[in-house]
């Protein structure tokens, strides 16, 4: 339970509903512009074998490294490795969640991160991604 203090302004803060919709407007205005960039990105590095799921919503995006032929690897623990020492880039297994099979599905999440954060992980994933697709 909250200390009194904090549920008190809590109901003032909630009885104010133009001020609520202005910040979740601008809230939803600046996931979507980072939620954006990442698909885009993404969805350029597909014939790396990078896809992902449309999220309907929120701050995680389902993505899949099938890495497993270019980087000759066989369990997702390898791909997320290689992702964080190769690329900088920070992603969750399904198995986190419960997913038993080795399938290169990753959850990537922005809401702790600035769009130029996500453009230079992206400039950085796909540097990584070049580079192993040369050798």
């Amino acid at each position: 339970w909250p200390a009194r203090p904090i549920q008190s302004a809590a109901a003032k803060l909630y009885s104010n509903t133009a001020l609520l919709e202005e910040y979740f407007e601008d809230l939803d205005k600046r996931i979507e512009e980072r939620m954006s960039i990442l698909k885009n990105r993404l969805g350029a590095m597909r014939n790396f074998g990078v896809n992902y799921v449309e999220p309907e919503g929120g701050i995680y995006l389902s993505t899949q490294f099938d890495l497993f032929e270019l980087l000759n690897f066989t369990t997702n623990e390898e791909i997320r490795q290689w992702l964080l020492e190769e690329a900088g880039v920070a992603v969750v297994p399904f198995q986190a969640f419960g997913l038993e099979e080795e399938t290169g599905w990753f959850r990537i999440s922005i809401g702790a991160v600035s769009v130029e954060d996500i453009s230079q992980a992206m400039d950085r994933l796909d540097q990584a991604l070049t580079s192993a697709s040369s050798h």
